[in-house]
């Protein structure tokens, strides 16, 4: 606990120290709990403090900001033609239930693919040796998924406002009716892949669907170079950890073979 309050400190003050002009109000704050622990390791109060001054920091992020400090995100908010105000309200509560509904599709795939290497992992703990079967029980089955769903809020909630820039202000202008659209046509898409064991991304689904309803505002509703961005990022990291994990593999000695991969 006191490593990870440690390491917390310093990733802040260095963030501090790069960004003076741009930080805001929730980071001085934490900058000015962080000065008044002096030598030594802080006490569990204190350590209790800064964490919950961490995580309150994350989750009170602005995640609109760029409406008003970046002009071609602004310009695509400022042209978007709106639906009755009466229309959008009613929405709100439709939009709820098609963020549920995403959700489960983000469960049932997502949180399934990056759960399926620990519980391969865990068999071979569990057994003392890699074997050809995936037998597990069902509670242990479900331990892990719980795990991976606990990993997805705190993901969510420390990290999950900057995506949320992305896709929700950045890349297009959204409402409620253009986000419920977005959300049950990805989240339909993803909920049949996963029916039929494909394992699809839902953040390819998501982009996609976001840039299909900007497209509705013309070529000048959505944010091209962001999008392209995007694009580009899904190429190199396919390529990058593919042959980063090739190189982690390479090495690595095969039980069931008595050799090595390479």
């Amino acid at each position: 606990m006191i490593l990870l309050t440690n390491i917390i400190k310093k990733i802040d003050n260095k963030k501090y120290s790069n960004n003076s002009q741009n930080v805001d109000v929730e980071d001085v704050k934490l900058d000015e709990m962080d000065s008044s622990i002096h030598g030594g390791a802080p006490s569990v109060a204190e350590t209790g403090n800064i964490i919950t001054s961490y995580v309150k920091n994350k989750l009170n992020r602005d995640v609109h900001k760029d409406l008003k400090t970046n002009k071609t995100v602004g310009n695509i908010h400022k042209n978007l033609k709106r639906h009755d105000a009466r229309t959008e309200e009613f929405f709100n509560s439709i939009q709820i239930f098609t963020a549920c509904v995403d959700s489960f599709s983000h469960g049932s795939n997502d949180v399934s693919n990056a759960m399926g290497p620990f519980a391969a992992a865990w068999i071979a703990y569990n057994r003392g040796k890699v074997t050809k079967s995936a037998d597990i029980d069902s509670g242990t089955m479900m331990c892990i998924l719980a795990l991976g769903g606990v990993g997805m809020i705190l993901g969510l909630s420390t990290y999950g406002y900057k995506i949320m820039n992305t896709m929700g202000t950045k890349l297009t202008a959204i409402t409620p009716v253009r986000g419920s659209c977005i959300e049950l046509g990805a989240a339909m898409v993803v909920i049949y892949g996963s029916g039929q064991g494909w394992p699809i991304s839902t953040t390819h689904s998501q982009i996609g669907a976001t840039v299909a309803v900007g497209l509705f505002e013309g070529t000048s509703g959505v944010n091209w170079k962001l999008f392209a961005k995007t694009c580009f990022g899904w190429i190199f990291t396919l390529v990058f950890v593919g042959c980063s994990t090739a190189i982690l593999v390479g090495p690595s000695p095969e039980p069931l073979k008595g050799e090595y991969c390479s």
